[in-house]
């Protein structure tokens, strides 16, 4: 009898063993595949970023140059070429919009494309929404950083990017 509590104890450890690494497995899992889509929209966002036109999207104000480059902490704007594998292709406006999530809980990315012509945007005959790039995020933030025009350096990390003001992309 002995004998066969102690199998039973050691049969019921080495399944509480094997149960607790099999959920450690899982979340490290987890969390790879979580980084593995950030590292995805990370980098489709720097090379649209880097390949961004300098064409306008918004018709200019008076006395300004027209806007080609708008990012602010919750919103960034710019024009970049749409590859035709993802189903069109030309320069299109990219809106990448931070907002909650419909859950109530973290935030999420949206990311919006409309084609744009001539420093005009034309709207699609069937809008399409903006896409969820991302979503379960606890925290997003959209900063800026450029050249100091003062004294040519690098610049400090700013909140928004004012084209009205700054008449250039930021660097980073």
């Amino acid at each position: 009898n002995v004998l066969g509590e102690l199998v039973s104890m050691g049969t019921l450890l080495a399944f509480a063993t094997v149960r607790t690494a099999m959920q450690v497995s899982q979340r490290g899992e987890t969390a790879v595949a979580a980084n593995e889509v950030m590292r995805g929209v990370h980098d489709v966002l720097r090379s649209r970023l880097q390949s961004a036109l300098p064409v306008s999207f918004e018709p200019a104000v008076e006395g300004q140059l027209p806007m080609r480059f708008d990012g602010q902490r919750q919103r960034l704007r710019f024009v970049s070429q749409v590859p035709a594998y993802f189903g069109r292709g030309g320069p299109y406006l990219h809106e990448l919009t931070v907002r909650r999530a419909a859950s109530g809980e973290g935030s999420e990315l949206l990311l919006g494309l409309e084609l744009v012509n001539a420093g005009q945007r034309i709207p699609e005959r069937v809008p399409r929404p903006p896409e969820v790039i991302a979503d379960g995020l606890r925290e997003v933030r959209l900063r800026y950083r450029g050249i100091n025009v003062d004294d040519g350096q690098l610049g400090d990390w700013q909140d928004s990017w004012e084209w009205s003001e700054q008449q250039r992309p930021p660097l980073l």
